[in-house]
């Protein structure tokens, strides 16, 4: 099973979490989110975005769970960011 890590702990975010755990195809890791007290279910904040170096030894693998609210721009921006880095973004299909 593959191992990946959410961006965001927001509403999107959480419908994100049910379609990977209904897929059965990744283990979630935790999530990253700004906000400190963030909480997403029983899944671990692992940190801001400062964490994504040392996140990186554990999976390579992130989807990008931040909801679109007027732009996509903020989304957009944080790809093109991670994508540099060599994150991974595996295409996931709800069941």
């Amino acid at each position: 099973m593959k191992e990946i890590i959410l961006i965001g702990a927001g509403g999107h975010a959480k419908s994100c979490l049910d379609v990977l755990l209904l897929s059965k195809k990744f283990k979630v890791l935790g999530f990253i989110d700004k906000q400190k007290k963030a909480s997403l279910f029983n899944l671990k904040n692992l940190g801001d975005e400062t964490y994504l170096k040392k996140i990186k030894k554990k999976t390579a693998n992130l989807h990008i769970s931040l909801g679109f609210i007027s732009s996509p721009t903020k989304r957009i921006k944080l790809f093109n960011k991670l994508k540099k880095m060599n994150f991974k973004f595996p295409v996931i299909i709800s069941p």
